[in-house]
């Protein structure tokens, strides 16, 4: 959960959550074992009775335990397994992958998925991420929230309403949206992956010095110069996403689309700003500028997809008891948070955000509680 993101109510973000939960775990004399990676589940007689460990230093742990609880969090960080099941990354026409939006270090490979299936558990929803866009294909992509300037402020310049246009130089959503991030990742889904978004010098001017119309989050809010973009370009140009050139056809060049179908699109734009009414994708009238196609420079900007969470994982029953395909609970194994499958059927609303976060604390509770009612009931 990002504190700042997320809209957090208390003081410390998720650092806070975390450092009382230790307190309290210890407080009640229970044990933490960090730096200890789980390695296989233990069954006996069809049950599971604890977990095999490995310690940083190498050493074996065999751990009784009357229930186990998984909570791994996913596998956003495994590349093989997001290959074998996400198709929005992997699936044929798609121009470019989704990037993981995430920690430098991130520890969510699929261990306890797996682990789980080893023993019988069905999974579902493997395909489903949390997808956000557009982001600049800049690494790592997290430091468009929390970096410089010229990171953020570019980020915020690929949202603006003026035109977006795909690998082929066309358009394919409805710009105006350009602020509702699930929205924008299902559309660029659809298009192969990857967009574009064009500027002339006017709308490059209007940034600057009047700011964006349309805002990035909380963190570049609209109408708030972006004075950063200069920069932007200079660090995109060696990077290879900011482009700048003195003709819509060299433009095209530089960004690899048509530029007989960019300068079309462009003169599409035109016409439907004149007319103030978009017929192909219902752009709002206040967002339909005129292109100046005679004199540049003309800018563009490449976005790509990000995701910060799998979605897919182990079948569960309303307690967050593991079940196999057929439907059968896996006793003492319990499922809960990222690593639980069928709660999403497609894509995480961010217009509700921390949800993930809060199922995952809320069904971590729900689940030890049940038990621990199981294990006072002798079962």
């Amino acid at each position: 959960m990002d504190g700042e993101c997320a809209g957090n109510p208390f003081k410390g973000g998720t650092a806070e959550v975390i450092r009382r939960w230790i307190e309290n775990i210890k407080a009640r004399g229970g044990e933490l074992l960090t730096n200890t990676r789980v390695t296989k589940l233990i069954m006996t007689d069809g049950r599971v009775t604890g977990v095999e460990a490995t310690t940083k230093s190498g050493d074996k742990l065999i751990i009784h335990a009357k229930k186990v609880i998984i909570a791994t969090g996913g596998f956003a960080a495994n590349k093989e397994m997001l290959a074998q099941y996400v198709f929005d990354s992997s699936a044929l026409g798609m121009v470019e992958p989704i990037w993981l939006r995430s920690p430098v270090v991130d520890g969510r490979t699929g261990d306890g998925i797996n682990m789980a299936r080893l023993v019988g558990a069905g999974v579902a929803g493997m395909h489903a991420v949390a997808g956000n866009a557009p982001y600049l294909p800049d690494t790592p992509p997290i430091n468009q929230f929390s970096g410089p300037d010229e990171l953020k402020q570019g980020r915020c310049a690929l949202a603006q309403p003026w035109l977006w246009v795909d690998h082929t130089g066309r358009r394919f959503f409805n710009e105006s949206r350009g602020s509702v991030f699930v929205d924008v990742y299902n559309a660029m889904t659809t298009a192969g992956g990857v967009s574009y978004t064009i500027f002339d010098q006017k709308m490059m001017d209007r940034m600057i010095n009047k700011g964006a119309v349309l805002p990035f989050n909380a963190i570049v809010l609209a109408d708030t110069p972006l004075k950063a973009l200069p920069k932007t370009w200079e660090i995109g140009k060696e990077r290879g996403w900011a482009f700048k050139a003195d003709s819509i056809e060299e433009l095209a060049q530089q960004i690899g689309v048509p530029p007989e179908n960019l300068k079309d699109t462009m003169k599409k734009v035109n016409g439907y700003a004149e007319k103030g009414h978009d017929p192909e994708f219902g752009r709002k009238p206040e967002h339909l500028v005129k292109f100046d196609l005679e004199h540049g420079p003309y800018y563009a900007l490449k976005a790509i997809r990000a995701f910060f969470l799998t979605l897919g994982g182990v079948q569960v029953t309303p307690a967050f008891e593991a079940k196999t395909p057929q439907g059968d609970v896996i006793p003492n194994l319990y499922v809960i948070g990222q690593d639980i499958g069928g709660l999403y059927d497609s894509s995480y609303d961010l217009r509700c955000e921390g949800s993930a976060s809060s199922f995952a604390m809320t069904s971590g509770r729900y689940a030890a509680e049940h038990a621990l009612k199981r294990i006072q009931e002798g079962k």
